[in-house]
């Protein structure tokens, strides 16, 4: 339980927090629980561009969250409510709360960014910024770790990935992070590649799981393969051909920017997002954003890695 002297303090308080878009370098299935979940491992980098939003800490019987969305060619649609039980972001501040007996309402102003549909965690992230953002206000005492690593794996698997706020090697259904601090395309340049359609995750595994009833063994952990290797000699989407072949303009896109030079192309999660990275270096080829720009078609969103 949260004091009453440090519950009333809190009351009016506001906040600001990033949302970082994540990339997903290396994508494998490696199995299958008995409730359906995919097991997997993923090696995943965080990126300079993604959501914002400002959290404000209001007095109890209010909750709520506007969502202002700024899409292609900085077109912004005007802010609009949202239940907040079918928002992450409301979501986790609501479910922190009660996890921890805090008797306050809050209000969040949320600009997106990052696509749904896209497989970038826009709304995990989201989700985990703002777990941050009371965990630093409230203060580690007033929020147990247990507690909070808990709330986070429940709002979804990529939570904890982004609560961690670090490239890493994941694992299981996400719950189990190896950060990979100072790896080889920290502030590498970074295009992302949004066609025009948008895959919903739940669709991306169900047409995995028709394409490959059994889930083959795993091979070789892919934290090992990549030991002492620069990432980008393992990009791999093991979702990338199904969800290609159910939604062409994917397929399509990935193929074209395969064939820019000197640039390596990948799918991010479950799609639709594609990404493109030098083959070597930090910087894109001279000509490369134009390269890619023009093999995309479609919006493209310059951007570097995290590190």
């Amino acid at each position: 339980m949260v004091p009453e002297s440090l519950r009333a303090g809190l009351i009016g308080r506001s906040v600001r927090a990033f949302a970082p878009a994540k990339l997903n370098l290396a994508l494998r299935v490696t199995g299958r629980r008995p409730d359906g979940l995919h097991l997997l491992e993923m090696y995943n980098v965080l990126l300079d561009f993604g959501d914002e939003l400002e959290f404000r800490f209001l007095a109890p019987g209010v909750r709520r969250i506007a969502v202002r969305i700024e899409g292609d060619a900085g077109v912004v649609v005007p802010a609009e409510c949202c239940r907040v039980e079918s928002n992450l972001a409301s979501r986790a501040a609501s479910d922190l709360f009660d996890a921890i007996g805090l008797d306050l309402g809050f209000e969040i102003e949320l600009v997106k960014r990052i696509p749904l549909g896209t497989g970038m965690g826009g709304g995990s992230s989201d989700a985990a910024a703002v777990l941050r953002l009371i965990v630093d206000t409230v203060g580690p005492l007033g929020v147990p770790t247990e507690v909070l690593e808990r709330t986070a794996l429940a709002l979804g698997a990529d939570v904890p990935f982004f609560l961690d706020g670090r490239a890493a090697f994941v694992s299981g259904i996400g719950e189990r992070i190896e950060p990979h601090p100072n790896h080889p395309l920290a502030r590498c340049e970074c295009v992302v590649v949004f066609p025009p359609i948008s895959v919903p995750t739940p669709r991306a595994y169900q047409l995995y799981r028709e394409a490959f009833p059994s889930v083959p063994a795993p091979g070789r952990l892919l934290r090992d393969e990549a030991s002492g290797r620069d990432p980008r000699e393992f990009i791999r989407n093991d979702l990338s051909g199904v969800v290609g072949a159910a939604f062409p303009p994917v397929r399509e896109c990935l193929e074209r920017l395969s064939g820019v030079a000197g640039c390596a192309a990948g799918m991010t999660g479950s799609g639709s997002a594609l990404f493109v990275v030098p083959r070597d270096g930090l910087k894109l080829p001279r000509g490369g954003l134009e390269a890619v720009q023009s093999a995309a078609r479609c919006p493209c969103v310059e951007t570097t890695v995290r590190g």
